[in-house]
């Protein structure tokens, strides 16, 4: 494989792109050409406040493509089909073909997430055999353990729960917290998650990481502006 690294403005950076993805390469994206200097130009999408363009004044384009790909044609045609400026190539340097699955996981490890809570990726051994082991892969769902918040809550779960309490994870991503609390010795509890949306975990996947005899039932509440799946645990 190699990587392409061109200079683009931000008028055509974000439909060269997205052009280079129709055309056939196996991945471009975008950073600012002045980062870390005193021109770097903040970018957000926040919901309400998108930017009407997605590009930075001067953007750095990474292209990444097959070794047989002649790069300055596909380029040729993607600035002849926008009628754009051509960009200035700044670099070509060749991509060693990796195992990136390992290396992706590699960067996953057992982590002790509260006094009594490990969150253990399926592809690692349990450090500590008697702990109480949450197996969960890192995945694009809020939720690995790794984020300070999902500690603290954790750690709070950890000290406070009893076995008489129900517990609501209102928008439980992965569901750790509701695992957490299930393995922490909950009677009970719940996973909401925004309809629509693929979810992290489904009652099965997550009855997977809880001890046998827990039986999910799905049911649904209504408000105002949507629904959420309820997953009870009981």
């Amino acid at each position: 494989m190699r990587e392409y690294r061109i200079l683009a403005d931000e008028r055509s950076a974000e439909d060269l792109s997205d052009l280079f993805l129709e055309k056939g390469a196996l991945a471009a994206s975008l950073e600012d050409a002045d980062a870390d200097s005193t021109d770097e130009a903040p970018l957000y999408g926040e919901p309400g406040l998108e930017p009407e363009t997605c590009a930075w004044p001067r953007s750095i384009i990474s292209v990444l493509t097959a070794d047989d790909c002649h790069f300055k044609n596909l380029l040729d045609d993607c600035v002849k089909e926008l009628g754009c400026e051509a960009p200035e190539l700044l670099s070509v340097s060749d991509v060693e073909d990796q195992d990136w699955v390992r290396i992706t996981q590699a960067q996953f490890q057992p982590s002790h997430v509260s006094p009594r809570l490990w969150i253990v990726p399926s592809w690692s051994e349990p450090p500590v055999a008697d702990a109480l082991n949450v197996r969960l892969d890192p995945g694009v769902a809020f939720g690995t353990g790794s984020h300070p918040t999902t500690r603290l809550c954790l750690n709070w779960l950890d000290e406070n729960i009893k076995s008489a309490d129900r517990v609501l994870d209102y928008g439980c991503g992965t569901g750790i917290l509701a695992i957490g609390a299930k393995k922490l010795g909950a009677a009970e509890v719940c996973g909401t998650l925004r309809p629509l949306r693929r979810p992290a975990t489904t009652p099965f996947e997550m009855m997977s990481k809880l001890s046998s005899g827990c039986r999910p039932t799905c049911l649904r509440a209504h408000s105002q502006s949507w629904s959420p799946t309820f997953w009870p645990i009981r």
